[in-house]
């Protein structure tokens, strides 16, 4: 299932002790957690009484929710102890946020960031770029190729193809090669014949 988060979701609820939690209500102004959530997701959810308080990420059921990890509490970062009259609702925790800073740049944590590709990027290798410009049209579907599985460099257009270890650099370099590997490359067209 997913993670999901929701607005205006908070309900109450009569558990005791430091196990799952079963709802007893939703509170005026506000929505269950079955109105955003099926049975098998994840959310993050808070849930505090009197002084306690809990922060974590739960695992929705059929009208209760397993307190699956705490993120952090007033109990040493543990369950709290619940005494049957707590308020649960869905949370944003900070230290799981994404935000703009004062000058409105995206903040993203060590974590990095995940995309749906599976490419996960956690350090930006590659600083701001300034002063390039370009002009015609590419013949080819890129001018910047970063090979990883073969191990190759391309910069330039019409370079020669990404085999095992290829560093080609400059428009045409390598553009005649087509079985060979472990070449570098620069210049523009040069080493256009397939002698490797």
């Amino acid at each position: 299932m997913a993670l999901k988060v929701g607005d205006r979701i908070k309900q109450l609820t009569n558990s005791t002790g430091t196990g799952d939690i079963s709802f007893t209500g939703t509170s005026t102004g506000f929505a269950a957690f079955s109105s955003v959530l099926n049975s098998g997701d994840t959310t993050y959810y808070t849930i505090t009484e009197n002084g306690k308080w809990e922060v974590g990420i739960g695992t929705f059921g059929d009208g209760n929710m397993v307190r699956t990890t705490v993120l952090v509490s007033s109990n040493s970062n543990s369950h709290v102890n619940l005494g049957g009259s707590g308020v649960v609702f869905i949370t944003y925790p900070s230290d799981r946020s994404v935000f703009r800073n004062l000058d409105g740049e995206v903040v993203v944590g060590p974590s990095g960031l995940y995309f749906n590709n599976g490419t996960l990027v956690k350090d930006a290798k590659i600083g701001e770029l300034t002063d390039v410009n370009s002009s015609g049209t590419p013949s080819s579907t890129h001018i910047l190729s970063f090979d990883h599985t073969n191990q190759s460099l391309l910069i330039g257009d019409s370079t020669g193809p990404s085999n095992s270890k290829n560093i080609l650099i400059g428009d045409g370099a390598a553009s005649g090669i087509t079985s060979g590997y472990e070449n570098v490359v620069i210049g523009v067209d040069a080493s256009t014949a397939n002698n490797a």
